[in-house]
Order: structure tokens, then sequence, then C-alpha cells
């Protein structure tokens, strides 16, 4: 093979490996915005080192998760609604989702040659949104969020297969995560 088809092949992994490690963008619903973990106060143990103190009371749970579409194409607006739950026995301040997304496989044979380079760090994207809604022990309550997703990236389409993971985390400690499959067909 020449050194002509070699760059042309090296070329377009590379241009690939940038389209797939934007799977989503980054923006946030209205209303939320990024979580930002709080400090976390330590405690030392008799053995003298520090370890973080756990909030008590604090529990919760994920009841459901719902997309406002069975089939997505690359390039749609995805609508999760999860609904949760405060089982815990104190009021709960603040709510997060964290959502990672991972590209396990794309519909472009570039696309598959360039994720077989990627670290699995390079294919996960991770989003966090934060919600301040006040939930009582007992009280449910929906957070929604809107994804945008790309269709291509500099000419590589980003339809595919993803694990989508979310998780709760209700003020500032997770109690709760649930996976799903995400599939972005071409248009």
């Amino acid at each position: 093979m020449d050194m002509k088809k070699i760059f042309i092949i090296v070329i377009g992994l590379l241009i690939t490996a940038a389209a797939t490690s934007a799977i989503f963008s980054t923006g946030y619903p209205e209303g939320a915005r990024e979580c930002v973990p709080a400090s976390t106060p330590s405690v030392v143990n008799n053995a003298g080192s520090k370890a973080p103190s756990v909030p008590s009371g604090i529990k919760g749970s994920i009841e459901s998760i719902s997309m406002d579409k069975d089939k997505y194409y690359a390039g749609d607006a995805v609508v999760a609604d999860m609904q949760v739950k405060n089982t815990g026995i104190v009021d709960v301040t603040s709510e997060c989702v964290v959502i990672s997304v991972k590209c396990i496989k794309l519909e472009s044979f570039a696309g598959n040659m360039a994720l077989k380079g990627m670290s699995e760090d390079e294919k996960t994207q991770t989003y966090t949104i934060k919600f301040s809604e006040v939930l009582k022990p007992g009280e449910s309550n929906k957070l929604s969020a809107t994804f945008n997703t790309p269709e291509e990236m500099s000419g590589v389409s980003l339809a595919g297969e993803y694990d989508l993971t979310l998780s709760l985390k209700l003020n500032d400690r997770t109690v709760d995560s649930e996976k799903m499959n995400l599939v972005l067909h071409e248009k």
C-alpha cells in the first residue's frame, strides 16, 4: 500500500475518533445546572485515619425511567424522564443525575475501526445535571432532561449502539443507578 493511501486512512481514523468523543451535546435542560459536589466533612476514626462522614437518613430510589420515543435517529433530541423517590427519613434538598454514555459500536465501518483503538474512557462521555426540588420522606418526583444527539461529525455518522447509565444523587450522595441501551439509527 502506498504512503498516500496510508495517510488518508490514518486521517480518516483520527477524524472518526474525534467524532465519537462528542456523542451528546453538553447543553443542560432549562432550570438545571451542572452538579458541583459539595465538600464532604471528615471524621477521624479510632485508627486515626480520616473517613468521609455519611449523612444518616438519606435514601432514595429510581422508580422508573422512560424515554419519549421507541426509536431514535442520529440527530434527534432524546427526552428522558426519571421518577425518583425519597425513601429516607430526612428531606432531600437537591437531586443530581449523572449520565454516562458509552459508545459500544457504530453503524459505520470507519467508526468501528476508530473505536477499537480507543480506551474505555475515550468511548465514554459523562454529564451531570442538578435539580433543586425539595423531596420530603416518602415523596416522589419526576426529573426530566433533553439531550441533543449529533447526526454526524466530520462526515462520520454517529448512528450506533450506546450504553446509557443514569445515576441518582440525593444531597450529593449516590443512592441508585440504572443501565439501559440506546440505539441511534441512520436517517
